[in-house]
């Protein structure tokens, strides 16, 4: 079955405007840039570590909290707290990150320019739909599970996944605390895979999902206009050493 909109071209920041302008029914959308538009929706470590995931995430889950804690300046309690924690430090999880900012999402289909000679996609999700397919969908409209606060969330935690793993579920779309600076720049929410990894794209007869294609030829150009709409590394990572990089950049020209 073909995906809910056909996959379009998105050669400029207004073409993205329009064809949202013309796809948007007023519902939520979350949204995901890959700087190669073959690429699937599955999450990081499906794809360092095909053959045990959820065992690998497991095992290294309890290796960055061994070596962690004195180095953070507040304390993390949870096992979410640490899931995201490791996944802010580039650790391989189960999780698939979305924004809810369409113009953040271009700049991460764009951004690197060793992709420059790849076409890129731009993801669009319905994650209320998604949920519902899944028979997630909570009583109130608009209301997404909540990592650490809703209890249907707890089958996601590692240590239950791994206790479930011949009875694996759909992901989730979940929402999380922004307690990072970073989370909180990108408007960070998050699709949680648990112990089947069908990329996500392939899931609910393909209705919840579409994706627009950006030309390989086009990247330059965007990132352009992003950098003009002060969409750029330091403001999606704002932490001292994009400052200071930020800060050579506008005094060397």
């Amino acid at each position: 079955m073909s995906m809910k909109h056909d996959a379009i071209e998105v050669a400029t920041v207004s073409d993205l405007i329009a064809t949202l302008r013309a796809h948007s029914e007023g519902q939520t959308l979350w949204y995901r840039g890959q700087g190669d538009k073959s690429w699937p929706l599955v999450p990081s470590i499906v794809r360092a570590y095909p053959d045990a995931p959820v065992e690998t995430e497991w095992a290294l889950l309890k290796r960055f909290r061994q070596n962690a804690p004195r180095l953070l300046s507040e304390a993390v309690t949870t096992e979410w707290e640490w899931l995201f924690l490791m996944q802010h430090y580039g650790v391989e999880t189960r999780l698939l990150d979305w924004t809810e900012s369409p113009l953040l999402a271009l700049y991460f289909s764009v951004y690197n320019d060793e992709r420059d000679d790849t076409d890129a996609a731009l993801w669009v999700l319905d994650p209320l739909h998604f949920n519902h397919s899944n028979n997630c969908g909570g009583s109130i409209p608009g209301d997404f599970p909540f990592c650490g606060v809703d209890n249907l969330m707890e089958g996601y935690l590692t240590r239950n996944v791994m206790a479930s793993v011949q009875s694996p579920q759909n992901p989730i779309a979940a929402m999380a605390p922004r307690s990072s600076a970073r989370i909180a720049a990108q408007l960070g929410v998050f699709t949680v895979f648990h112990a089947d990894f069908e990329p996500l794209e392939n899931l609910c007869e393909r209705q919840h999902v579409w994706k627009y294609i950006i030309p390989a030829a086009s990247k330059p150009r965007i990132r352009k206009d992003l950098e003009v709409l002060q969409i750029n590394k330091f403001s999606l990572f704002p932490e001292l050493a994009n400052a200071a990089q930020l800060a050579k950049e506008r005094i060397n020209g």
